[in-house]
């Protein structure tokens, strides 16, 4: 019992560090794009977004073999919230391809509903991890409400692109970027914490 209890938090740590190393490459991406019209910024922005969805695929899976022995029903609103944004980080790989060869018509409006997809799966994980009061439950509650409020940032990024304000919309794609890999590496840190 507590082996495979072992290899289920490791499942979700391995998620957890993909979910951050994602989230510095697609930060990095956009701060390029950003600051410097760098085209390769959106292909790292692509890549970044991809690997965040591998890792929240990982998490949710690690999440699901845990509910499936310990039953614990607050669970399911996590693994609904890893899922959903797995969903929403594809969604954001497959639109900035579509900008990347300039079909920004359809990949900004696809952008701003993948970031808001996102923000709506890191609040299910709030709400399901809010149900462990413990102190690694709390800061990655805490984790999961920045990486909420960085991708409604981003959502806003987009829509604000959409209305052709081009120049706020970057520096709120920006700035909801880092503050998603802050609340990706607050997740990340409560893993070192034993409940």
């Amino acid at each position: 019992m507590e082996h495979t209890q072992q290899q289920e938090e490791e499942i979700i740590l391995s998620g957890a560090l993909l979910l951050a190393l994602g989230t510095v490459i697609a930060a990095i991406g956009q701060t390029r794009d950003t600051f410097f019209n760098d085209e390769k910024g959106r292909v790292l922005v692509v890549e970044g977004n991809s690997v965040e969805a591998v890792g929240n695929a990982v998490q949710a899976i690690g999440r699901t073999k845990q509910f499936e022995k310990e039953r614990f029903q607050p669970d399911l609103y996590t693994i609904a919230g890893c899922w959903i944004q797995a969903v929403g980080n594809t969604t954001n790989a497959f639109a900035t391809n579509l900008e990347i060869q300039e079909n920004e018509e359809e990949g900004i409006p696809l952008n701003a509903l993948g970031s808001g997809v996102q923000s709506v799966g890191a609040a299910f994980e709030v709400v399901g991890l809010s149900a462990r009061p413990t102190r690694r439950g709390r800061i990655e509650v805490l984790g999961n409400e920045l990486i909420a409020v960085g991708s409604a940032i981003e959502s806003s990024g987009h829509v604000s692109r959409i209305n052709e304000q081009e120049e706020t919309g970057k520096i709120l794609l920006f700035v909801g970027g880092w503050v998603i890999v802050t609340g990706a590496f607050i997740e990340l840190y409560g893993f070192s914490i034993d409940n």
